[in-house]
């Protein structure tokens, strides 16, 4: 198995087969713990323009936006786990989500030359890395979504320990919490806009969920679903 990782969006074009695209703090999380309130979908657009021309076609959607870490006060949810674990889950179960957010919106769609896409974050970590391995591919790519891309960012950590798993090689002799903090994602949200510390926290919790979320392209948008594993 050869595996590719991928840093910043001038190698977007460079992920083929099976490719994994990571946004550890916070989009992929965000996205997980959404799916775990039992959400049906989230459909990616890039402009809230966009975002609110699609609720008018279904007026029970759910808007979630964010612009450099902060959530616009018209819009029920930013990219934050932390409202989400802490909304009630009948609210948000069976209802459809409308994303956007800085960074990782656009990524999806950026991959085009990769057969099979899936999300990922620590949260849902050892789900991709069973499901991978099920699916046996010749080359994985993994994308890191992190602008930073001249530092060893909290994306290519979580490369780093996909890679790892996949190759059988030991991933406890790293601390990804303490790494992670080192990072410049960590600085901003949560020095300097003052994110809820919970968000690092929910990010964090390694393997929270054992399902996976991938993306499929439909009417030039991406489209994400989960999917258990095992």
């Amino acid at each position: 198995m050869e595996i590719k990782i991928l840093n910043g969006v001038e190698q977007a074009h460079l992920a083929t087969w099976v490719t994994v695209v990571i946004d550890v703090l916070r989009a992929f999380s965000t996205a997980v713990y959404l799916f775990e309130s039992w959400i049906k979908s989230i459909t990616l657009v890039q402009t809230l323009e966009e975002a609110y021309a699609l609720q008018k076609k279904d007026n029970t959607s759910i808007l979630v936006w964010e612009r450099w870490g902060l959530k616009p006060l018209w819009f029920t949810y930013g990219n934050s786990p932390t409202e989400i674990v802490t909304t009630d889950r009948w609210y948000l179960e069976g209802r459809h989500v409308i994303q956007t957010t800085s960074n990782w919106t656009r990524w999806l769609l950026l991959a085009s030359n990769a057969s099979e896409i899936f999300t990922w974050s620590f949260v849902n970590a050892n789900a991709i890395v069973s499901h991978i391995q099920s699916l046996a591919p010749s080359v994985v790519s993994l994308l890191s979504t992190s602008p930073a891309t001249t530092e060893q960012n909290e994306d290519l950590l979580l490369a780093e320990y996909l890679k790892r798993s996949l190759l059988w090689h030991p991933i406890y002799d790293i601390d990804y919490v303490s790494a992670v903090k080192k990072t410049t994602a960590y600085d901003y949200l949560f020095n300097q806009i003052q994110a809820p510390e919970q968000d690092f926290d929910l990010c964090m919790d390694f393997n929270a969920v054992d399902f996976i979320v991938y993306s499929e392209v439909q009417d030039g948008r991406s489209i994400l679903y989960n999917q258990l594993v095992g």
